[in-house]
């Protein structure tokens, strides 16, 4: 009864060695895949690459908000220049009217004056309203704008470096595990192995006699 025991114990320490093993190889498996070093390279380029896309549109907006004062400038001038035109349009419209009895020798200029009146006031507006958005953009937006694409692009750099650190811990974790887990079921298996080869005790006693 005690040599069974023995031997279906030594059999059932063997069994769970193998079953350790294969856990612990495709705990391994697994772990690899999750942290695959050329797809977390990958992706921390591609970060990367954001970063620099941030960094190229930081200094386009560095230049058009240096372009900001001589544009709204123009933009002024023009504002002013349209509606100078606009006492001229009037001017048009109002010659067109001009009669000599039933004739009106300049009557072919009103459709001019009024489409060069309706196309001023459109452009005026439009102006005008650029002039004021341009004008709402003040220094702290400004400040606000460059702190956002600064943080933006720390954050990016901190996460792909993360990322990196994380893909190399994870990966070491795994060889870890590997080592530790095989060793424990090879333990496992000669522990098994002696008891199912361990002679009964009167064997033994009697070996010894």
């Amino acid at each position: 009864m005690c040599r069974n025991y023995r031997h279906y114990s030594a059999v059932l320490v063997l069994v769970l060695s193998l079953l350790l093993a294969v856990v612990v190889v495709a705990v391994y498996s697994n772990g690899r895949s999750l942290a695959d070093s050329r797809r977390i390279a990958s992706l921390a380029a591609t970060l990367d690459s954001y970063c620099q896309v941030l960094q190229t549109q930081k200094a386009v907006y560095l230049g058009f908000y240096d372009s900001l004062p001589p544009y709204r400038k123009t933009l002024q001038n023009l504002t002013a220049l349209s509606q100078a035109l606009h006492p001229l349009a009037q001017a048009t419209i109002k010659l067109s009217h001009f009669t000599l009895g039933e004739y009106r020798p300049f009557g072919r200029i009103e459709e001019l004056g009024e489409k060069i009146q309706g196309s001023i006031e459109g452009i005026s507006e439009s102006l005008q309203a650029t002039d004021k958005a341009l004008g709402n953009f003040d220094e702290q937006a400004h400040v606000e704008v460059l702190t956002a694409i600064d943080r933006t692009t720390g954050d990016l750099q901190d996460l792909a470096q993360l990322l990196r650190t994380q893909a190399t811990a994870t990966e070491r974790s795994a060889w870890l595990l590997l080592a530790s887990g095989l060793l424990v079921a090879c333990l496992f298996a000669l522990l098994g192995l002696a008891l199912l080869f361990e002679p009964p005790a009167k064997e033994a006693e009697a070996q010894k006699n």
